[in-house]
């Protein structure tokens, strides 16, 4: 009985020796897993950012709104530059009508208010 209490015994620390092996490298493994999932996590947040920075389409918004800023700025530019000229080309009329009342040789005006077409 005796060598049957040293055999189970000697079986039993084996038994606990490989258990508490066992346990630290379960324990080394579920670390590890950790910090994997950690890493994993940050980078399914900056692909996440990234594909955000993708689909977003502010920028060109922006841009479009800027051009349609510029285009209705030219237009009334252009809207502006009519009525100088039409107001320069009604002034050139009422001086040579003018100048044909009072009798004078009609003379060509000065060029400052030819308008270029």
């Amino acid at each position: 009985m005796t060598g049957d209490y040293r055999a189970h015994s000697d079986n039993l620390k084996e038994i606990q020796d490989n258990f508490t092996k066992v346990s630290k490298n379960v324990g080394e493994l579920e670390n590890e897993l950790m910090e994997i999932n950690e890493k994993l996590t940050g980078i399914e947040r900056r692909i996440d950012d990234t594909g955000k920075q993708f689909s977003d389409n502010t920028p060109l918004q922006n841009i479009k709104k800027s051009i349609t800023t510029v285009k209705n700025d030219i237009k009334t530019i252009d809207i502006r530059i009519g009525v100088v000229s039409n107001t320069l080309l009604q002034l050139k009329l009422k001086e040579r009508s003018k100048a044909i009342e009072d009798g004078k040789a009609m003379e060509i005006l000065d060029n400052e208010y030819e308008i270029e077409m």
